[in-house]
């Protein structure tokens, strides 16, 4: 039951899920900082800092996407 349960329908938490929440948790609290450090780099004008931000973010696994309603971010 429960390979079926975890392995087949995945509804049972896998081992060190509770480490992955938490690390989502780190994320969604650290990634408003970044986001902000980059706007402020681009309104000093401070463009390359801004795109080594993005590339540095999408090296790791990062997507930012800028639109008229301001920058979110996503998993690669």
């Amino acid at each position: 039951w429960t390979a079926l349960a975890g392995d087949v329908l995945g509804i049972l938490p896998k081992p060190g899920a509770a480490q992955n929440s938490e690390a989502g948790s780190a994320m969604d609290k650290v990634m408003p900082l970044v986001i902000r450090w980059r706007k402020e780099a681009r309104e000093r004008r401070d463009f390359a800092m801004s795109d080594a931000i993005r590339k540095e973010l999408e090296a790791a696994g990062i997507i930012l996407e800028d639109s008229s309603a301001g920058t979110t971010w996503r998993l690669k």
